[in-house]
């Protein structure tokens, strides 16, 4: 009766829920990802091949050593998929949730400080 069809839509929410968080052990512990700073002139060009939230892009140019920066997402390499921030891992946005996000909440975090420690490099 519907005391049965009430607990079968439970279980698939559940298994729903459940079936990214068993994916996501089942995927490498790292995956590579390019980053890239490049300078011409006044101005550090830097290219990520995954996409991450804007807010990635916006933390590189302020931190950026030259008075010029330019960002770009999916670039050379291809995407590797979709990087958060930690605020918005795991929420309902289709990018952060955790059958789309490949990556842990630190990988933004991480792929910016390189980027930056490259642009210092040659800058």
């Amino acid at each position: 009766g519907f005391d049965d069809l009430a607990g079968s839509e439970n279980i698939g929410f559940k298994r729903a829920t459940a079936n990214p968080l068993i994916k996501r052990e089942e995927m490498p512990k790292e995956l590579p990802v390019v980053v890239q700073a490049i300078k011409m002139g006044e101005c550090m060009f830097y290219a990520f091949s995954a996409e991450p939230f804007c807010e990635f892009g916006v933390s590189v140019r302020t931190q950026s050593p030259s008075k010029y920066s330019m960002v770009a997402f999916v670039a050379n390499a291809g995407i590797v998929g979709y990087i958060p921030t930690k605020e918005a891992f795991g929420t309902e946005a289709y990018e952060a949730q955790l059958s789309s996000a490949k990556f842990y909440p630190e990988a933004g975090y991480q792929m910016v400080d390189k980027a930056l420690e490259l642009a210092k490099k040659i800058y």
